[in-house]
């Protein structure tokens, strides 16, 4: 009988081979899994926007992507600098104060740091730092992810600072709106107000709470039609009213009247939103205006008497003679005020001789010399005799020049020969 335990031993062997080998495809299998997933894997982090970097327990860099060497402006001398190389001062601080604690208690850290390039140029990294252990849990190295934030930074703060410019200037506007000596008015499309500050309480009587939903035209504005109201409003809302002067009505009935300032109101798209309107009450402004037009009218004419009074004097010098001396030019207003003064003062005095002396009197051309002449004439129609003085050389050549008949008038070369003449009785 032939034993088949050989036989048996052999298929034994068979079935352990077997499942050796099985245990190696697994695990090669495996393996080429790993390999296929480390290619993937470095594929990403070799072309991921973000820096990323791995660098010993000690802060040597071990290796960086693509995205890190350009962000950080080290290029491919990033590996093989420590992590301190690619930070500003303030940076470094800031590491050893609070990422390296956070790293090594916890494990990670995440946040902003201040980075430094080789050529001096600062930027903003949120960072991302952690330890990478290995299949027992014992860190073997440290892992860094960087994102360029400097831009977002600087545009986050410039909307910060134009946030808080915008915030000033609507408080300025406000204080504006609130403190004005104007009343300050807004109003919709519809003519429905919608703010009313302090000073329009103080102009018009109605308080804000009073006014605020109502028409502008409701209170404020006597004996608008209905049918008139909105084509008011239009018109205030094309801007064609940019000024006007209106009699307004206060709430205790007073007319009073204000001068508008009105500016139409769009937003952002140029769309029309309604009306901003300032006014100021100027009845009183008006009243003292008439009350200065008044009084300059009374000083103008005070002053035009006085003038009259000093321009063409009347001296009586005797019971029956006066004297009028003219000064400066005569024009053809002052000739005919020197003949009215002159037939005033020989009527009221009931004078029979007048003595006008021209000494003063710097030019005397063919109008000066008529004025006298009228003078003359009509002096004589009262019964009176003119009795000219002060008749120079020069100007007795330019009277003799201008061919004029002084046969009827009486002429003296100086005002003491005609004086002695009127008191000689005309001798």
């Amino acid at each position: 009988m032939i034993s088949d335990q050989p036989a048996n031993g052999i298929s034994s062997d068979l079935a352990q081979l077997r499942r050796r080998v099985a245990d190696l495809e697994d695990q090669l299998s495996a393996y080429q899994r790993l390999e296929s997933e480390l290619r993937i894997f470095k594929s990403v982090v070799d072309n991921a926007l973000d820096g990323i970097g791995f660098a010993s327990l000690d802060g040597i860099v071990q290796y960086v992507n693509q995205s890190f060497k350009d962000m950080t402006g080290f290029g491919d001398r990033a590996v093989g600098s420590t992590i301190a190389d690619f930070l500003s001062e303030d940076g470094r601080e800031q590491v050893y104060r609070e990422v390296a604690p956070a790293v090594q208690t916890a494990g990670s850290w995440q946040g902003l740091l201040p980075y430094q390039r080789p050529d001096g140029q600062s930027w903003q990294a949120q960072g991302s730092a952690f330890l990478v252990t290995n299949t027992a849990g014992q860190p073997i190295a440290q892992a860094i992810i960087l994102r360029d934030v400097t831009e977002q930074i600087e545009t986050a703060e410039q909307q910060r600072r134009q946030a808080a410019e915008l915030r000033r200037a609507n408080d300025r506007i406000e204080l504006g709106f609130e403190n004005t000596p104007l009343a300050t008015i807004e109003f919709d499309t519809k003519g429905i107000i919608h703010r009313w500050n302090a000073s329009a309480e103080r102009i018009f009587g109605w308080s804000a709470a009073e006014m605020i939903g109502t028409h502008i035209l409701a209170r404020i504005v006597p004996n608008v039609a209905a049918e008139h109201v909105q084509a008011i409003v239009d018109t205030l809302l094309s801007g064609q009213m940019a000024n006007s002067r209106n009699l307004n009505v206060t709430k205790d009935g007073r007319e009073v009247t204000c001068q508008w300032y009105n500016a139409v109101l769009q937003d952002s798209d140029g769309n029309v939103m309604g009306v901003l309107s300032q006014t100021e009450d100027v009845s009183q402004q008006l009243r003292n205006e008439d009350e200065r037009a008044a009084l300059q009218e009374q000083v103008i004419a005070a002053q035009q008497a006085a003038l009259r009074e000093l321009s063409t004097p009347i001296i009586p010098l005797t019971d029956r003679t006066i004297a009028m001396p003219l000064i400066g030019s005569i024009d053809s207003a002052r000739a005919q005020q020197v003949i009215e003064t002159l037939l005033e003062g020989v009527a009221s005095s009931r004078a029979t001789t007048a003595i006008l002396d021209i000494t003063g009197v710097q030019v005397v051309d063919t109008q000066v010399a008529n004025a006298l002449l009228r003078a003359a004439q009509a002096v004589k129609l009262l019964g009176a005799q003119v009795v000219i003085t002060g008749i120079r050389p020069e100007v007795a050549q330019t009277l003799v020049g201008l061919g004029l008949d002084l046969s009827n008038v009486v002429t003296r070369s100086s005002l003491q020969a005609g004086i002695s003449y009127a008191l000689a009785g005309g001798r």
